[in-house]
């Protein structure tokens, strides 16, 4: 039966499942097995390099099978709680018109996580995940931006591609596949765009070069409450925990520690919440 289910995915769906060696991955098969059954009321196609997962109450678009398969597979409602927690949200009291920005926004999954009618911001550089975004979003009044908010003017830097993962990044990482010019924009800009005096909450997961972003906000610190970031071992080759440049610029401009999360997991994730000391 087994044997009969891995032909099928791999004839149905070949161009991208071929890609893993279900032999050698034998727990990754069981985890993509259960994902498929899992969702066996909702319908999974493939068409033009990207998964579709559509259902009751769900369509959501994805590029990285192998990832995704663990990110989804209890259900987007177990996504959601998950970055709820780690990312504090319950933590916040989010009303209806507050602006959050989300700085390397992936899927779009963030955007799903709040009950409250907000104005969403996201900014995704990787441009097939980009598309994954757009798709996803399900939201009245959100914006997307495929630039690559950092701390410099606005110009064209090198980012280096590695999907498989959600490890894209503009500072060189291990494995990544590919490299292209990405236009950047500073965090300051995009605060200025929503044309909104008070940012809710701006979120950055931007795989190692968090202290960049944190860099482009030259002028407008007084304008955001609280700042969550994703510190986790992802910069560089090295793979460094960029928490402490984070703490150190966010001291000076004023925000206070509130929390910190570790996930004691093999892919360790560390997360840390700062709130404005003025507001």
């Amino acid at each position: 039966m087994i044997k009969f289910l891995i032909y099928y995915l791999k004839s149905k769906y070949k161009k991208k499942i071929l890609s893993i060696n279900f032999k050698r991955d034998s727990l990754l098969t069981l985890y993509f097995l259960k994902f498929i059954f899992l969702f066996s009321k909702k319908k999974l196609s493939f068409r033009d390099d990207y998964f579709f997962l559509k259902g009751k109450n769900i369509d959501l678009k994805f590029y990285d099978i192998k990832h995704s398969t663990f990110v989804y597979m209890f259900g987007i409602n177990h996504r959601i709680d998950y970055l709820k927690t780690c990312y504090f949200l319950d933590t916040i009291n989010f009303e209806d018109n507050d602006y959050i920005i989300d700085i390397g926004a992936n899927n779009g999954d963030f955007s799903r996580c709040f009950e409250e009618k907000i104005n969403y911001v996201g900014v995704e550089p990787s441009p097939k995940i980009f598309e994954c975004l757009k798709h996803n979003i399900i939201l009245d009044n959100y914006k997307c931006y495929n630039e690559i908010a950092l701390d410099g003017s606005e110009e064209e830097v090198l980012f280096y591609i590695k999907d498989e993962g959600a490890d894209s990044s503009a500072i060189e990482t291990k494995n990544y596949t590919d490299k292209i010019m990405i236009k950047t924009i500073t965090l300051d800009k995009i605060i200025s765009n929503t044309k909104c005096k008070k940012i809710k909450l701006v979120k950055i997961e931007a795989e190692g070069a968090e202290p960049e972003v944190l860099m482009g906000i030259k002028g407008k610190f007084s304008n955001i409450e609280y700042i969550v970031i994703d510190v986790s071992a992802e910069r560089g080759v090295n793979n460094n925990y960029t928490i402490v440049e984070c703490v150190n610029i966010l001291a000076k401009n004023n925000f206070r520690l509130e929390n910190f999360y570790i996930e004691n997991t093999k892919n360790e994730r560390v997360t840390a919440l700062f709130k404005n000391s003025f507001q």
